[in-house]
């Protein structure tokens, strides 16, 4: 029973510590990949974890906000005088129109999958993060549940027959 929690915990501070979302005070934002302009690093439907670094430099692959588009992925190729980026998606033959400041990046590319990008997105209907955090919930309950062994035994009372104590 104790270790059970004792692994619960040190999966919950474990998560916390390294997948937190920003938007919950992680460290960790998730970047859900449109189209091929990181292709062949990254396709549509990938997921990518971003974290902020301290400095940013030409071959950094970042997130950042892109005006009226949102948040893109791509890499940064030129910093130009002004302290400002220019990026280009891997896959493109131009450089992005817009040249973001530093406070603009979201993160630099910490990790990648080719898939849950599309599982991620899914994740922003309501319906769908009430049912992930229902079934963590559920975990969560399910750890703190005493298990079959953990019962202790049932108690016996000793019975007494014809002036005889039996057990």
């Amino acid at each position: 029973m104790l270790l059970r929690r004792v692994l619960f915990l040190v999966a919950v501070i474990a998560f916390v510590v390294f997948l937190a979302p920003t938007q919950v005070g992680g460290n960790t934002g998730y970047v859900s990949v449109n189209g091929n302009s990181m292709l062949p690093l990254m396709k549509n439907g990938s997921l990518a974890l971003v974290r902020e670094a301290p400095r940013y430099r030409v071959g950094d692959v970042v997130a950042y906000r892109y005006p009226r588009l949102g948040v893109v992925i791509h890499r940064i190729v030129r910093e130009r005088p002004d302290g400002t980026f220019t990026l280009k998606g891997d896959n493109n033959s131009w450089l992005d129109g817009h040249h973001p400041r530093p406070d603009e990046i979201v993160g630099k590319l910490w990790f990648h999958t080719k898939t849950l990008g599309s599982f991620a997105k899914s994740l922003q209907s309501p319906a769908n993060a009430a049912i992930l955090v229902g079934g963590v919930n559920l975990l969560a309950a399910l750890a703190h549940m005493p298990g079959q062994l953990d019962r202790p035994e049932p108690r016996r009372v000793p019975t007494v027959v014809h002036g005889e104590q039996r057990r």
